[in-house]
């Protein structure tokens, strides 16, 4: 018994033993069609398309179309959710930008019941975490950098020379992505806050009018770990009402919560680096991490005793340390005292 003809339904298990599957696959731009399913079908692209194209262009698909193979007379995949995606790809290639060859990632449902399901999520606006946006965005810089990489080879030329014949807005664009990739704000934990890599985040963020509500705000993930207490004052912060949800259940508190943040591109300020700067620019920054050195850091920062170093000497203190390091707040008394040298013994 032989399977359809398109390489989704080749990928797919033949056999009245097989089980419905959902199966990743790369397929070409041009083998993809709308489904005549689809709720939208037969739909003029809404004025959004182009905007998301840049978006599609800029950091890729975060989610991939859902298909169906294609049957007699359609083409080899066919679009069930996803046409707006579809749509934005289309938008590139007449743009030039790229081809029908250009490699697309989905997803295949081979069976009836869960093409069905597929075809009403495209009336449903599934939400993108802002942790798929950040890495795809890595991802993006990456691949730049690696275009940028093979283009310095070609050339025949040093760096210096090749950076100094890029054009202004090239060189400005390197070097925004060389600064993006020099930046790390890693905390391995939430009482080591790195403080002057924050005020560098901060700067940046400043001088580059950087937004987090432009891209996400406040979902039910980010809301359910809140009280009803902390829900009520985010939404007093964001100027919504909060009589009537103060009455509401905590799942639809946070529901609501979500809701309003969106309609408002809210974010607590908290999440901003605005606060950040303002923080820096008060004095708040140190010029260096020392008053916030870890176990992890001594051998590098002190003396290599395996003991934290401080950055000044015995008995004097350091601005910010005790709030940033957390010291002081387990104390040996004289009775642990005893008790540790007597564990030494």
């Amino acid at each position: 018994m032989s399977c359809s003809r398109s390489s989704a339904a080749a990928a797919a298990p033949c056999g009245p033993a097989a089980e419905p599957s959902r199966i990743p696959l790369v397929v070409r731009l041009g083998d993809l069609e709308v489904a005549p399913e689809n709720l939208r079908y037969g739909e003029a692209p809404d004025d959004d398309i182009p905007q998301l194209a840049e978006t599609v262009a800029a950091a890729g698909l975060l989610q991939y179309p859902t298909v169906r193979p294609g049957r007699r007379g359609e083409a080899a995949h066919m679009v069930l959710d996803g046409r707006r995606r579809l749509l934005a790809l289309r938008l590139l290639r007449d743009a030039g930008r790229i081809d029908d060859d250009h490699p697309v990632e989905v997803f295949v449902e081979t069976d009836r019941a869960r093409q069905a399901a597929a075809v009403v999520l495209t009336n449903t606006a599934v939400p993108v975490h802002i942790a798929d946006v950040i890495a795809a965005m890595g991802r993006m810089l990456k691949a730049r950098l690696d275009e940028r990489r093979r283009a310095w080879e070609a050339s025949g030329l040093t760096v210096i020379a090749w950076v100094h014949a890029l054009q202004t807005e090239d060189r400005f664009g390197l070097m925004a992505e060389l600064t993006a990739l020099s930046l790390d704000l890693h905390e391995p934990r939430t009482g080591h806050v790195r403080r002057a890599a924050r005020a560098e985040a901060a700067e940046i963020a400043v001088l580059c009018d950087a937004d987090l509500s432009r891209w996400w705000t406040p979902d039910g993930a980010y809301l359910r770990p809140h009280s009803r207490e902390q829900l009520l004052s985010m939404l007093e912060g964001m100027g919504a009402e909060t009589e009537a949800p103060a009455r509401m259940r905590k799942g639809d508190l946070v529901a609501w919560t979500e809701e309003q943040a969106a309609a408002r591109r809210w974010t607590p300020a908290c999440l901003s680096w605005a606060g950040e700067a303002e923080s820096e620019a008060d004095g708040a920054f140190e010029p260096a991490d020392a008053a916030t050195s870890t176990y992890e850091d001594a051998d590098a920062a002190g003396d290599g005793s395996g003991e934290p170093s401080s950055g000044a000497a015995d008995g004097e203190e350091i601005d910010g340390a005790d709030e940033a390091s957390g010291r002081g707040v387990f104390i040996v008394t004289p009775k642990g005292e005893a008790a540790l040298r007597g564990a030494a013994a």
